[in-house]
């Protein structure tokens, strides 16, 4: 018999649902599988000797992202087996995967059953679940903290940070925005005040623009590489797409403008908001 449980951003934990429509990147999410089990049957029926320990964990995977882990792997008792699983806000986008497994840690003393599972890590029952992540915020890598020191300002309402410049890379892993939790202005954003969200999400998204075009058209060089496709979700599909509209032509195009018209290239940035919403 299972149980599976979620929350998101410190709520009170629930049952798992489908979907959640109110989630943020701002927001990491613990979700839990409870197990009620007689061991001693369960080994019985594995063809396992009594002496024989089991395990259980959570393996995750997320396909916006496309990032993937799994939680602690926790022994497995007769009665109650609960395994918990906690991911960053960051790591997460799209439809998330969930598998619980239950895994032979250890067969104990030989048993006469030769189907009996031995390998140790053998997985002897898993049981799946799909929850569909669709934040109403920008579905951006971003993790919140309180900004301080001279990297991070605390007056300063977010920082950007390029941390893969492969354009064959998934948006997701390509960068990360830090917002500062003790901004008021990031305060009404995560909490989705109406008032607010008209004004500062259009700032933002022409903060993260203009970061990413200029690290990545002045740090590297990657002027060939935008002749080539890419899949979609991609950094690459993600930096054309932003110069083709800056430009209003083609990604080439937005290249001249960078090299040439500096200015006006960052006036069309401003003027190009929701790429990344």
């Amino acid at each position: 018999m299972t149980s599976w449980t979620y929350a998101a951003g410190g709520a009170p934990a629930g049952a798992l649902p489908e979907r959640d429509p109110d989630w943020t990147p701002a927001e990491g999410v613990e979700i839990s599988i409870e197990l009620l089990l007689d061991l001693d049957a369960a080994r019985e029926r594995l063809g396992l000797h009594a002496t024989a320990t089991l395990s259980a964990a959570i393996l995750w995977a997320s396909d916006a992202t496309r990032r993937h882990g799994a939680s602690e792997a926790v022994r497995v008792v007769t009665g109650l087996t609960i395994v918990r699983a906690s991911i960053p806000g960051h790591l997460l986008g799209g439809t998330l995967e969930l598998r619980a497994v239950i895994t032979v840690s250890s067969p104990g003393i030989r048993s006469n059953d030769g189907f009996a599972p031995r390998a140790p890590q053998a997985i002897v029952w898993e049981e799946g679940r799909t929850l569909r992540l669709e934040g109403t915020g920008a579905q951006l890598p971003v993790i919140a903290l309180e900004f301080s020191g001279r990297e991070r300002p605390e007056h300063a309402p977010w920082r950007f940070q390029l941390l893969n410049p492969d354009l064959a890379s998934p948006l997701g892993s390509a960068f990360l925005l830090e917002l500062n939790a003790k901004h008021p202005t990031v305060r009404a954003l995560t909490e989705g005040e109406d008032v607010v969200l008209p004004h500062v999400v259009p700032l933002l998204d022409a903060f993260i623009a203009r970061n990413l075009l200029h690290q990545l058209l002045s740090e590297f060089d990657i002027e060939e590489q935008l002749s080539h496709s890419f899949e979609a979700g991609s950094l690459g599909s993600h930096v054309k797409s932003l110069l083709a509209a800056i430009s209003g032509v083609d990604a080439e195009e937005g290249l001249r403008m960078y090299r040439d018209e500096r200015p006006l290239f960052d006036l069309r940035i401003d003027a190009e908001i929701g790429r990344f919403r």
